[in-house]
């Protein structure tokens, strides 16, 4: 049976671990930073959208996530949108840049996209060695253009 005194060790212990857990969680989140959305570039006559992504996650991540969404309004509701996940990146610390391949998505089968103006979402993750997992989102305008 264990004593008082050793209760209140482990629990002190335990605490204290708690409150550094904490402590470091603000510091991965504030690490983790879109820095860009580039303009996408039309594959195989607008099935696909190619969009680079700039951003900057520490190097102590052990899980990564990437959502890209892009929408583009033709007008009177006709629009065409694509959205893909990329997963399983290093992350270096450093500003790196991904190309995201978006495959074109809609109700009812797929609308290609076309040259011209689209909104562009990121949704990123990552988690640190302790689960603490921040989420940056950000929305921009981009151009796509052929290849």
């Amino acid at each position: 049976m264990m004593n008082l005194k050793s209760r209140a060790s482990i629990t002190g212990v335990f605490a204290a671990v708690l409150t550094l857990m904490s402590v470091a969680a603000p510091a991965h989140a504030a690490d983790l930073t879109i820095l860009d959305i580039g303009n996408g570039t039309l594959v195989r006559k607008g099935i696909a959208v190619e969009v680079p992504v700039t951003f900057v996650c520490p190097a102590d991540s052990i899980e990564t996530g990437l959502n890209l969404e892009v929408r583009e309004d033709f007008g009177n509701g006709d629009f065409a949108a694509a959205g893909q996940g990329v997963g399983g990146f290093t992350c270096t610390g450093e500003s790196q840049t991904i190309t995201v391949t978006a495959p074109a998505t809609s109700k009812g089968g797929a609308v290609p996209l076309k040259i011209g103006k689209a909104t562009a979402t990121v949704l990123m993750q990552v988690c640190s060695p302790t689960f603490d997992c921040p989420t940056v989102e950000i929305t921009t305008e981009i151009k796509i253009k052929n290849k």
